[in-house]
Parts: structure tokens; C-alpha cells; sequence
């Protein structure tokens, strides 16, 4: 694969959800599984997309709207079961094709990068224990979720 990176690029900066790493793939197989453990078939595409960008608990409570749970569980129920299935498959979590090529050209061409995610430190480190010393630790400056540098996210 060859990389031609225009001149005037100073720095980059990346997502990492969907972009850097199939980890969506994680969020969609971990919700369909809890929801039809409800009876409510699985995670649909548009209620996927409403769900992208929201802390956990926020997410939870969005499903739980959206698939009519409410009374039936809560979101920290959601988040458990959710946050259990995804521990067995954050190991599988790999770069997207191209991803770890351009985060390693641009290391190389000593260009900055740096990563911005909604995830919180500890799902970051959940997501990316098996990239490390694969391309993470290359990025010169990292934004988490819960980052007291900025506000809170949507809701």
C-alpha cells in the first residue's frame, strides 16, 4: 500500500470508533445480545446511529427508551450486561485495513497526531490493550471521554 500524504499537512487528528478500530462491531453484537435477551430482537441501525458519541449509561438509557424497557430494566442493568459480554470480545478488537499503515507513516514523517474518543479512560484502555506497542502508543496526544479538559458530551 502506498501513502502520499499532501505537504501542507501539520497534524492530524482521529476518531477512533469505526475509523481507527472495528470496535463498533463490539457496541452492536453486546446490545443485540442483551436485547433479545429482553425479546426485543436486535440492535437496529437507526437506534445504532442515536447511540454513537454517548457515554455508557447515556447509551443504556437511550435503549431502554427506544426498545420500550423502561420499568422492565435500568441502565446500569444494561451497562452491566452490556459491559460483560463486550470484555470477551475486546481482545478481538483489530485496525481497520489501512488504519496502523497511515498512524505509522505519519509517526514516521514526524507529522503530530493525536486521538479524540467519547470513550472513558477505562474502556479506551479495554479497547486498545491489544494494540498497544502496535500503533496507539504513537499518538502524540490523547482526548478521552471523561478528559477534564472538556465539557460533558451530548445526551
Amino acid at each position: 500500500m502506498t501513502i502520499t500524504i499532501p505537504t501542507k499537512v501539520r497534524a492530524c487528528l482521529f476518531d477512533m470508533d469505526g475509523l481507527l478500530v472495528n470496535s463498533e462491531d463490539v457496541y452492536t453484537i453486546s446490545f443485540s445480545e442483551v436485547l433479545e435477551s429482553f425479546g426485543k430482537g436486535k440492535l437496529t441501525w437507526d437506534v445504532k446511529m442515536k447511540l454513537q458519541g454517548l457515554p455508557g449509561l447515556k447509551a443504556c438509557e437511550k435503549v431502554i427508551s427506544e426498545y420500550g424497557l423502561q420499568g422492565v430494566t435500568t441502565p446500569e442493568e444494561v451497562y452491566r450486561l452490556t459491559s460483560e459480554r463486550q470484555l470477551e470480545l475486546w481482545p478481538k478488537v483489530q485496525f481497520l485495513p489501512g488504519a496502523k499503515e497511515l498512524i505509522n507513516y505519519l509517526h514516521f514523517k514526524e507529522i503530530p497526531i493525536a486521538l479524540a474518543t467519547s470513550s472513558n479512560l477505562d474502556k479506551y484502555n479495554l479497547k486498545t490493550k491489544n494494540l498497544q506497542d502496535k500503533g496507539f502508543e504513537l499518538f502524540d496526544e490523547y482526548v478521552r471521554g471523561d478528559d477534564e479538559r472538556i465539557p460533558a458530551g451530548r445526551d
